[in-house]
């Protein structure tokens, strides 16, 4: 009989060693985002925010919102960054002047629509940024269709039910202490996510110890210092790893904050 089996204490040991990182990546990732939401988003919360996006964009934008509450921080993170980047996606690539943002919760159901007066045509099948904000969505049981007939205006509507994040802190905090169960929801989300992170695995060895340095939070000229290599092969591999991750549609601050996420949430789930 091999040693392992007549010895459990190495396989106690494994998982142990195993539960602390998913509960240490747990806490990273919620004070990462608890630190990069805007001020407005933190303080007011989404509608606030959302509101802050339409007076920033370039196009004319009009509002309905109804939102009683808040989501779960995490859902309103996510949804903020996906509206973001639907508004700078259609401001480049729409030929749009107009776009209406409708909000609302309904039936446990985060629901944001966003209708521009475009040329149509968007396709996310195409490669565009609406096939990386779909991904990023699924992390959340959430979906973005997407409407857009040729010569026709656009509706994409980014559905999200609101995930009890709470609870599934709390689950896999239970399991990390020391419990045997964890609910069938907690493994269906768990199992859901994986599956939504093949483009980490495209990335090339240097292309993600630059992708973990930036989730240290180490700037451009940091990461320079610690890998021996120019600002400028830093600068190279952050818009590769960009590229790979489908972030091709928001500013760079955005771009570096979903990185960071997606890489968050890949060491967690590894």
């Amino acid at each position: 009989m091999p040693r392992a089996a007549r010895s459990p204490a190495p396989a106690k040991m494994m998982v142990g060693t195993a539960r602390e990182a998913s509960a240490n990546a747990l806490i990273e990732l919620r004070h990462l985002i608890r630190g990069i939401n805007p001020p407005v988003l933190a303080e007011r919360g989404l509608a606030d925010a959302i509101r802050g996006l339409a007076l920033d964009s370039p196009l004319s934008a009009g509002l309905r919102i109804d939102l009683p509450g808040r989501p779960e921080r995490p859902v309103e993170a996510a949804a903020y960054f996906a509206v973001s980047e639907l508004l700078t996606n259609v401001s480049k690539h729409a030929d749009a002047s107009r776009v209406l943002i409708d909000v609302r919760y309904t039936a446990n159901q985060l629901r944001i629509a966003l209708t521009d007066n475009g040329a149509g045509g968007a396709d996310p099948a195409k490669g565009s940024g609406l096939r990386g904000v779909q991904r990023r969505l699924a992390t959340f049981d959430g979906t973005l269709p997407v409407h857009s007939p040729l010569g026709g205006r656009t509706t994409v509507t980014l559905k999200d039910r609101v995930f009890n994040a709470t609870q599934f802190v709390d689950a896999l905090r239970r399991a990390a202490e020391g419990g045997t169960a964890m609910d069938p929801e907690v493994i269906s989300k768990l199992v859901e996510s994986n599956a939504h992170q093949e483009p980490l695995g495209t990335l090339t060895a240097r292309e993600r110890e630059v992708l973990e340095l930036m989730a240290e939070g180490c700037s451009n000229a940091a990461v320079s210092h610690r890998l021996y290599i120019s600002e400028g092969a830093v600068s190279k591999h952050i818009a590769s790893v960009f590229s790979k991750l489908n972030l091709t549609n928001s500013n760079d601050t955005n771009r570096r904050v979903l990185a960071v996420l997606a890489y968050l949430n890949s060491a967690n789930l590894d």
